[in-house]
């Protein structure tokens, strides 16, 4: 650690703070930081330096001797919460600063006020089927920005605050736009023992997924109901065209395997057998067009030795004229159009595909999804990149280049999330998107740098609702969208 030499006096002191007590024109200044939790390095004109400690509520005091040194920069670097919202901030202290710093008790004070971070970040629990079928959840770090606005300054309609909780798998909204439903997720957090070395071992908090319930929310109110209850697995709930009904997935008819049911829309009503596999196979995601055809996404578990394994998904559909259940083509997170003509659906390249839904023909709609994640990757610090790594060994997909598709009501557009846009720090960052269907041209719709998803046209086609962490906080949002541009 250097140590301030002042050039001015021959001061044989060994340390900073007993050279500037006991030789040349002495005074100091007592400083502060908002917030508390910082400590404090102070350097002088010639660059030594000397590190100062933890201002706590009552200051720590700075020598200073401008005929000596014509001015301090002051470093306080934030800890503990801090760290987490503020960011590193230097003060400079010269003699003007210090004849205008305040007396209140008879000693000069300076407080010196940290820089707020544009973002924090939330841990989120990921929620992904693992290789045997089964939910897993694994923690993440997302960023949340500040400000709850649009780069611009448009600000979107809060909905519902969720607060920090969140865990919810699947959002839809009434054909009236009166009402939303969605799947809320029950953790349980238990400690566990991880090994980090050869030798040792630390205990670990660990959140399982011990449930989903389905939830109905009116828009313009605060209150939820619970459509249903208990330890099931009630996921992605779906509207019928006629808003009287949900279709969801759930493992109430198999243990350890999913399957389509439906019940009313007020949840006062049994539970209806919609799709229920004779096959060992996770179905869900359904999806319901105007026709009554519903699309789904079904994962088939081949035993390998008496354990499952999970293959790959394919879409399917159910209903209609037909009636009958039909592969349609690979692929997963499918979404019908409202004619039930057409099928939006993520590839197994991660891009963004449209299938007729007798699938007949397909066209590929993005192209970049594998360029997205090395972007991404590249733009990752070490720590991140071994976060990132190891999500990715234990069979997470950390992001989702392009995710969540849903049409318009009229058919023409397609909402879907994608990190193919940048946040304020250059970093590829999950947004909302829209694309014309028939003419293929797309645009960015929300551009502030914290996570945008689950996106969902309004009846009217003059807003879409989406779920976002901006503002430190999770919530459904509602911003205004103009199809004509």
């Amino acid at each position: 650690m250097k140590r301030y030499i002042p050039k001015a006096r021959q001061c044989t002191a060994s340390l900073l703070l007993l050279a500037l007590t006991a030789c040349g024109t002495r005074s100091s200044l007592n400083l502060r930081t908002a917030p508390e939790e910082a400590e404090l390095t102070a350097t002088n004109a010639s660059g030594d330096s000397v590190r100062l400690g933890k201002p706590r509520s009552t200051g720590v005091k700075l020598p200073i001797d401008f005929e000596s040194d014509r001015f301090y920069e002051v470093k306080a670097t934030p800890i503990g919460e801090a760290a987490e919202t503020h960011l590193p901030t230097v003060a400079r202290i010269d003699p003007s600063v210090y004849e205008g710093a305040p007396a209140p008790s008879g000693e000069r004070e300076f407080v010196i006020e940290l820089d707020r971070k544009a973002y924090v970040l939330l841990e989120d629990l990921l929620e992904q089927l693992d290789p045997q079928g089964r939910w897993a959840t694994a923690p993440v770090a997302r960023r949340s920005f500040n400000d709850i606005e649009e780069v611009g300054g448009s600000a979107p309609a809060l909905i519902y605050d969720f607060g920090s909780e969140l865990g919810v798998s699947g959002i839809d909204i009434a054909p009236d736009g009166e009402r939303m439903v969605f799947s809320q997720s029950v953790y349980e957090t238990r400690s566990v023992e991880v090994p980090v070395s050869r030798r040792k071992s630390e205990l670990r908090e660990v959140s399982e997924l011990v449930g989903s319930n389905l939830m109905s929310l009116r828009i313009g109110s605060r209150g939820l109901q619970h459509l249903t209850s208990d330890s099931f697995l009630d996921k992605f709930p779906a509207y019928t065209a006629d808003g009287q009904h949900l279709v969801f997935s759930s493992n109430r008819r198999q243990t350890g395997l999913s399957d389509i049911l439906r019940i009313r829309s007020t949840g006062r009503s049994g539970f209806t057998d919609i799709f229920v596999s004779n096959r060992e196979s996770l179905v869900m995601r359904p999806t319901v067009a105007n026709n009554g055809v519903i699309a789904m996404e079904v994962r088939r578990l081949d035993r390998v030795e008496g354990e499952p394994r999970l293959r790959e998904p394919y879409v399917w559909t159910v209903g209609g004229e037909d009636g009958y259940p039909t592969q349609v083509i690979r692929g997963s997170q499918p979404s019908i159009s409202p004619d039930g003509e057409n099928i939006a659906f993520i590839g197994t390249d991660g891009n963004l595909w449209v299938t007729a839904a007798d699938g007949s023909s397909s066209t590929q709609l993005t192209l970049n999804a594998r360029e997205i994640e090395t972007q991404y990757y590249a733009s990752l610090n070490e720590q991140e990149r071994v976060a990132f790594d190891e999500l990715k060994a234990s069979g997470f997909k950390p992001i989702q280049p392009y995710s969540l598709p849903t049409w318009s009501p009229d058919g023409q557009y397609i909402a879907y999330s994608s990190w193919e846009g940048l946040d304020s720090t250059g970093r590829p960052n999950e947004d909302i998107w829209i694309m014309n269907f028939d003419a293929g041209s797309k645009r960015q719709l929300t551009t502030n740098g914290s996570v945008d998803t689950h996106a969902l046209f309004a009846p009217d086609q003059k807003g879409i609702y989406f779920l976002s962490n901006r503002g430190h906080r999770w919530a459904i949002w509602r911003i205004y969208v103009d199809l004509s541009l």
